[in-house]
């Protein structure tokens, strides 16, 4: 990489980093200035409610299918020693084990 283009990636990026601190201390002061404070309190009850919504929908997703998946598979289980169960003592009595 020459210096040039190492100088040009260097001004590239530090010019991003100053619009992008820029545009959020704008952003930050127009919200203040012409958005109330009663509206903002409504947004934050409507996103809560939104996450809260979600939160729990994901929570009762990887919480509750992986127990039922191990409840189904505790069930299988205990299907299948019981129906093999009486082959192994019958395969061991007979070998004289």
């Amino acid at each position: 990489m020459s210096s040039g283009n190492f100088c040009y990636l260097f001004l590239d990026l530090t010019l991003r980093e100053i619009g992008v601190r820029c545009s959020m201390g704008v952003t930050r002061v127009l919200v203040k200035k012409y958005i109330s404070k009663e509206t903002i309190k409504q947004f934050q009850e409507i996103m809560l409610k939104y996450f809260q919504i979600r939160v729990t929908q994901k929570a009762l997703i990887t919480k509750t299918l992986p127990n039922t998946g191990g409840f189904i598979a505790g069930i299988w289980n205990y299907i299948a020693v019981g129906q093999v169960q009486g082959g192994d003592i019958d395969y061991f009595d007979a070998r004289g084990e």
